[in-house]
């Protein structure tokens, strides 16, 4: 327990952070952390730290992306590769596939349509990226080579069919969880009916998230 809540705290100070270094105000980024710890997402995995702490270096992860790309230091770069490491480490896989896939996705375009850089300044940005990914990857060979030893006699080793993988598809109606979170029954509590794993379905933004994704939207400030 300790640790989750540590990682909670975690999460909510990187996008204090975060906000922060993207030239937010304290309030919105108090807001927005508050929102971003608090999260439907982050209560509902208790049962799965390692997505919970995966996740906690997300905010993170990004700022020190946000300052490579425009500041171009190696401070930033080492940060940046430190972050990569410590989600891995953490062992929420999938969040680390999919989370920090995003999270370079997003660093790209914000090195490709940066207006102060040239083509040579995003070409070196891109390719900072990339080597900040791997090094990050790099450091945490000590957990990943026993790892993909070990995976080779899981259940799972030969592999996930296209039809299983499509059975865990998110239902087009349990997008509603997104704001409404208890729209379909409460797993344990109460019958569920939405048809797909309550937990590992689940994403409700939270309160305080809901509005500022509206007034985000409403404003769309460039970053």
């Amino acid at each position: 327990l300790l640790g989750f809540l540590a990682h909670l705290a975690l999460a909510g100070l990187g996008l204090l952070w975060l906000v922060r270094r993207l030239g937010g105000g304290w309030a919105p980024a108090l807001m927005a952390a508050l929102g971003f710890a608090l999260s439907g997402f982050f209560v509902v995995h208790l049962m799965h730290p390692n997505f919970v702490y995966s996740a906690a270096w997300l905010p993170w992860l990004l700022g020190a992306l946000h300052g490579l790309v425009h500041r171009f230091t190696a401070r930033d770069a080492a940060l940046a590769a430190l972050f990569v490491g410590l989600g891995i480490l953490a062992g929420g896989l999938q969040l680390v596939y999919y989370g920090y896939g995003c999270a370079l996705l997003l660093a790209s375009t914000w090195a490709l349509t940066a207006p102060e850089l040239d083509h040579r300044g995003r070409l070196l940005r891109l390719a900072a990226l990339g080597g900040v990914f791997a090094l990050g990857a790099a450091l945490t060979a000590v957990q990943l080579l026993p790892t993909a030893e070990f995976a080779a006699l899981s259940v799972r080793a030969d592999g996930v069919t296209l039809d299983v993988a499509r059975s865990y598809r998110l239902p087009s109606r349990q997008a509603l969880h997104l704001a409404v979170p208890f729209l379909f029954g409460l797993d344990g509590r109460t019958p569920f009916v939405a048809g797909q794993n309550y937990h590992e379905a689940f994403g409700y933004f939270g309160v305080l998230a809901l509005p500022q994704a509206g007034a985000a939207l409403a404003r769309r400030p460039r970053l």
